[in-house]
């Protein structure tokens, strides 16, 4: 059940905030001291916390502080403060900001909206745990491997050849894989075959094979036919030793990582030196952290843009709803003034005539603006002045 904590020290909102998460369905808390509402927030998880303007002096310093010590809540503050006053709170890591005269339904929107960001936020930092997981465990690796290069001279030129097959992965393109590990491993396998293999299909039937010499060209169906599927549900990583036709043996090394299986490196000749078996454990594990992070690494970029596209028009829209609210309340105002005032204004006066048209011209473009502000779908922007932008609103933008 979500949780809605109210901080302060005026009680005219308890009553209305008390109201709709009984409503809503919402546990709800009432907390009018500051050293309370610490105590309470950093052992307690909350949800959504309601700040007023005059619980504490200084409000985002006191959210920074829980921000630190692990309270991951979204925070909505309730102010009088100018635009500058909501850039700066919204900037420091509240979700939104209310005008103290807000209405009941503005503040359930924003309750129901600062609920998803929450977890919204959750799902990202879930997402980037992964990934900064998987790359501290590339780096523990990468260090258990300096330490052995003390001892053994042979190991240090295989780590400095595999700091640069990670370099030159990173700046390739994806489709060009195959070559970068073609001439890595010819380095130290010049004078014997290898042969990339890339897994497809759940069946296993479906197997490309690549990098086959002259010698075993007629052996294509018979390396097709091998069951590499059979190598990812092995409990063991490392070479595996498979045999063909009875004379030609191999070493197989399984691309893969956490369970995904991504294909395969053979070597003709089984019986190699203990430092070109380290060198292709080392090649195929680094390859396979490497497919598996660009992975990792698309999903999390799709997912940000997806929610940060989807923040961004909530705002605006939120925008476009206030906005009309705010200049239609105004601007009914002004007309039933202005009417009031040529009741009792000569109409013989050309000049007043004049300055009562272009009055009534202006506002009538203010409402045609609110109107196609209510109608935008799809935010554009156009420069304004050099380095500001401003909302494009015309015909083609409002559907």
């Amino acid at each position: 059940m979500e949780s809605v904590v109210l901080l302060s020290k005026n009680k005219e909102n308890l009553r209305l905030l008390s109201s709709i998460c009984k409503e809503y369905n919402y546990l709800y808390f009432y907390i009018d001291s500051v050293k309370d509402a610490k105590k309470f927030l950093l052992n307690e998880k909350i949800t959504v916390v309601v700040l007023e303007s005059g619980f504490i002096s200084s409000p985002i310093a006191f959210l920074q502080t829980l921000r630190n010590f692990g309270c991951n809540a979204s925070f909505v503050y309730i102010g009088n403060g100018d635009r500058s006053e909501v850039r700066l709170f919204l900037k420091n890591g509240f979700y939104d900001y209310l005008s103290s005269d807000f209405k009941k339904q503005e503040l359930v929107s924003t309750i129901e909206e600062a609920i998803e960001n929450k977890y919204a936020f959750e799902n990202i930092r879930s997402l980037a745990k992964e990934l900064e997981k998987s790359n501290e465990e590339l780096i523990q690796r990468t260090k258990e491997l300096e330490i052995e290069k003390i001892h053994l001279k042979e190991i240090i030129n295989i780590l400095k050849l595999i700091d640069n097959f990670v370099r030159d992965l990173n700046k390739s393109d994806f489709e060009k894989i195959s070559d970068v590990i073609d001439s890595y491993i010819s380095v130290r396998f010049q004078d014997k075959f290898y042969i990339i293999t890339k897994y497809y299909d759940e069946s296993g039937e479906d197997i490309s094979v690549t990098n086959i010499p002259d010698k075993l060209a007629n052996f294509d169906a018979l390396f097709k036919s091998i069951n590499l599927k059979r190598l990812s549900n092995v409990e063991s990583k490392g070479k595996i030793v498979i045999e063909l036709d009875k004379e030609y043996h191999f070493l197989v090394y399984p691309i893969w990582y956490k369970e995904e299986y991504f294909g395969s490196i053979l070597i003709e000749d089984y019986m190699i030196a203990e430092y070109d078996d380290f060198y292709l454990t080392l090649i195929s594990e680094h390859l396979a952290l490497y497919i598996f992070n660009r992975k990792l690494l698309i999903d999390l970029q799709e997912t940000r843009d997806k929610l940060l596209e989807t923040e961004r028009q909530k705002m605006l829209l939120n925008l476009a709803v206030s906005l009309n609210h705010i200049i239609n309340n105004n601007l009914l105002g002004i007309s039933l003034n202005f009417e009031y005032i040529k009741k009792f204004c000569s109409s013989d006066n050309n000049e007043l005539n004049r300055s009562f048209d272009i009055i009534e011209k202006n506002i009538d473009t203010i409402k045609k603006v609110v109107e196609k502000l209510q109608k935008v779908k799809d935010f554009k922007t156009e420069e304004y002045l050099p380095g500001i932008k401003m909302l494009k609103l015309n015909e083609e933008n409002e559907n």
